[in-house]
């Protein structure tokens, strides 16, 4: 009887998909509204914060953001990404942060000159995959994949974490508040550095086994 009574009480009191969640959050501030949302994506966005920073940083920033979620949120609005929104907010205290500490540092490439470079190869989530691929075949642990992420320039290292998460381009770009020729730009560097890197890997790795290396696939066709 428990089990069929709880069944009733499912159907009749469906879960809240993650913007309905945050929208009945938004009129009405309850505690037992928010948590979901904290199960949901504190994970996500502390894997994000810690790429950009370190981890007694990213524990604060993710506290910082969840407070500053309570804050804004009647912001919120209807038909809008609740990831993006979180991701928005999150980014933003991360920014104020690294300034306030003077580590901002968001040196980057050129968008115009090298608009027309990234526009040469498709950026889709097959580079995710691709690279997901390269990190299989080269065996790395969490760890040392974490070290190559945060091995690159600060603006290419969010790009590609944020693709990472599953955000496309435009996303990346509204999250940025940046062109998205500018992110395809970030992406394309971000992927040839890491590239790389996978290469001298795969070549260490050929020498340490005294066997001739085969050439590493590109990540883009």
């Amino acid at each position: 009887m428990t089990k069929i009574s709880s069944l009733i009480k499912g159907w009749l009191n469906p879960a809240l998909d993650a913007e309905q969640q945050m929208l009945a959050y938004s009129h009405n501030p309850e505690p037992a509204l928010l948590n979901p949302l904290v199960e949901q994506f504190s994970d996500d966005l502390y894997h994000f914060l810690l790429a950009q920073s370190d981890v007694a940083m990213a524990e604060e920033i993710l506290q910082l953001t969840w407070l500053k979620v309570m804050e804004k949120r009647q912001g919120f609005t209807e038909g809008n990404s609740v990831k993006s929104w979180l991701f928005t907010i999150a980014r933003n205290t991360l920014i104020d942060e690294l300034r306030r500490s003077q580590r901002w540092d968001f040196s980057d490439i050129d968008d115009a000159q090298n608009a027309s470079f990234a526009e040469q190869c498709s950026l889709s989530h097959k580079s995710v995959e691709q690279l997901h691929n390269d990190r299989e075949q080269q065996k790395l642990s969490d760890e040392s994949f974490r070290a190559l992420i945060h091995s690159l320039p600060l603006a290419q290292r969010e790009a590609i974490v944020l693709q990472l998460e599953g955000f496309s381009i435009v996303d990346i770009a509204i999250i940025t508040s940046e062109k998205t020729e500018t992110i395809k730009s970030r992406l394309r560097y971000a992927r040839q550095s890491l590239k790389k890197q996978f290469e001298r890997i795969n070549d260490n790795q050929c020498r340490d086994n005294h066997y001739v290396p085969v050439s590493g696939q590109e990540y883009l066709s």
